[in-house]
């Protein structure tokens, strides 16, 4: 495996190396070594493993995602480019099969909203949710329904389960309901139009 075999750890036993804290006092190491000046070991040893250590540790997880990263030595030309589609792929190609595979969502998650007549299994948002017209607090689902009408009779867009309350109201007139049923209802009136609201069971 080249992550395992290609990128290696510098000093991996970590010999005749700074310690932490003469590494985060070196001068060398927060001003960069002098012009002539001597870089030594043991600052060398502790950059360079560190270096290398998460060099290779990320190549590590590349090749346990199923990538073959390399240093590109046989071909130092293409070697950056190389590495950088192998990196600009860890996620597309090895993770999206089962990064979405019931997640747990927190905080408020948005989603797009479907059209009110959609019946699919895709997600429902809030506002697809209320956009159905729902009577919130009744144990049996609810269904509200509006609209404009003209003559002596109304058909209703979506049928109720039972004869709905209605309410209509004449433009510059009266009108008075004679029968309502789950599909429509029958007026009389002295007016051209009407509009009307009925509220019932789904």
């Amino acid at each position: 495996m080249p992550g395992s075999t290609n990128f290696l750890v510098f000093n991996p036993n970590y010999a005749n190396a700074e310690s932490d804290s003469a590494y985060n006092s070196d001068s060398q190491r927060s001003g960069g070594a002098a012009s002539g000046a001597v870089f030594a070991s043991l600052l060398a040893n502790k950059a360079f493993y560190q270096w290398s250590m998460m060099v290779a540790a990320l190549a590590t997880a590349l090749v346990n995602k199923g990538y073959s990263p390399n240093d590109g030595n046989a071909s130092p030309s293409t070697a950056l480019t190389n590495l950088a589609t192998v990196l600009a792929n860890i996620l597309t190609n090895a993770d999206l099969a089962t990064i979405f595979t019931s997640p747990a969502f927190t905080g408020s998650p948005t989603a797009p909203t479907q059209t009110l007549t959609d019946n699919s299994t895709k997600v429902a948002t809030d506002a697809f949710v209320k956009g159905q017209n729902y009577v919130a607090g009744s144990s049996t689902p609810q269904l509200i329904q509006s609209g404009t009408g003209t003559g002596t009779s109304v058909t209703f867009p979506t049928a109720f389960s039972a004869a709905p309350t209605v309410v209509a109201v004449g433009i510059g007139g009266s009108v008075n309901i004679n029968a309502i049923s789950s599909t429509g209802f029958t007026i009389n009136t002295s007016v051209t139009n009407f509009v009307w609201i009925a509220i019932g069971n789904k």
